[in-house]
């Protein structure tokens, strides 16, 4: 089947790289991928191996691009697409309009949390268009359904997934690597820096946990206004706790970074399904997460966690000091967190869609 995969993103954070990543894997199961990019964009600049072609096209409004559709439509049905993929909410208007025109199925795979009512007539229309969307937790579909004319045919829940390299042995040299003491307690929040994400949370609860360290891996959302790392830096300042916190840019070697924490904090105030708390999982870290989101289905059941509510940095504190000394790695079952499981749901999806 050729999948054609779409969006409009000039960015490059967990949506667009999970994009190339799981049209990568559906290329390597035998599919065709083609990628439908904005030109000059970080997709379009790293899609080389994801997919086999990428079709560049103009950024279009949100709402009613009707005649950019009819473009998209006959250049999908030009290329033999069968199906289109998209995950940006952005582009649920367009990738609708021009899915019907070619005659194909739509997916759309939620990212993103719904957080205000969607019934509106347009809305109708938009949601109407898609021919299956993808939750990535039950949580997050009860959600859909309750807040958008979604019909319960029309959900379909695939969890997002690992590479198998995650699942590799944990390096036992990563303390080392990272210039960590051995005796040191460290506690990681990775990923974009934002006042939502929970970094100054996690900075008001290490100055009440004076054997505590604090590691932050990431940069600030760009082109935000401010300088929101130079205001963590400032704030660890104030709270007199700077020689316990350390900031590091974002790197490729993630997985030995989760494996040189004792605890793995995400402080989220709210996240669809994060993917960072995966990763942390899959490395046997000990993690706490946040009550809200697709976090509490993530964690349920899994040994060497913990939940707090976001803005009570008394829990937050309270978390940390129930971390096991030392901290020994968890063993969990994360099966349907496996690249083979998502590849084996998404290709029985496709299956049925060219059924249909």
């Amino acid at each position: 089947m050729t999948i054609g995969f779409l969006s409009s993103s000039s960015g490059w954070g967990g949506l667009e790289r999970n994009l190339l990543r799981y049209a990568a894997w559906m290329r390597e199961a035998g599919h065709a991928a083609v990628g439908f990019f904005v030109a000059d964009t970080p997709l379009a600049a790293h899609a080389e191996g994801a997919v086999d072609e990428v079709v560049s096209f103009a950024r279009q409004t949100r709402y009613l691009p009707v005649l950019a559709a009819a473009r998209m439509g006959r250049e999908l049905r030009r290329r033999k697409v069968e199906v289109l993929w998209v995950r940006d909410p952005r582009d649920l208007a367009f990738a609708g309009m021009a899915a019907q025109r070619a005659g194909i199925p739509l997916i759309f795979q939620q990212g993103m949390q719904i957080a205000r009512p969607k019934r509106q007539p347009w809305h109708r229309a938009r949601y109407g268009r898609v021919t299956r969307w993808v939750a990535p937790s039950h949580t997050m579909a009860a959600q859909a359904l309750a807040h958008t004319p979604l019909r319960p045919d029309q959900i379909s829940v695939i969890p997002l997934a690992l590479d198998p390299a995650w699942f590799a042995p944990r390096d036992r040299e990563a303390r080392a690597r990272w210039d960590w003491p051995a005796t040191a307690r460290v506690v990681g929040l990775f990923g974009r820096l934002d006042p939502l994400k929970g970094q100054a949370e996690l900075l008001h609860a290490l100055a009440q946990l004076p054997e505590w360290h604090g590691w932050f891996i990431g940069e600030p959302t760009p082109n935000a206004p401010g300088d929101y790392r130079a205001a963590l830096d400032q704030l660890a300042q104030d709270l007199g706790i700077a020689d316990r916190v350390r900031f590091d840019p974002p790197t490729s070697e993630l997985r030995s970074a989760y494996d040189a924490v004792d605890a793995y904090a995400m402080c989220s105030a709210s996240e669809t399904f994060g993917m960072v708390t995966l990763e942390a999982l899959s490395r046997g870290a000990y993690v706490i997460g946040t009550n809200t989101g697709g976090t509490p289905e993530l964690l349920k059941g899994q040994p060497g966690t913990a939940i707090y509510t976001p803005g009570d940095v008394s829990a937050l504190v309270a978390a940390l000091q129930a971390v096991p000394v030392p901290a020994k790695p968890a063993q969990r079952d994360l099966g349907a967190h496996t690249r083979a499981a998502a590849v084996a749901a998404w290709c029985a999806l496709l299956e049925d869609l060219k059924a249909r």
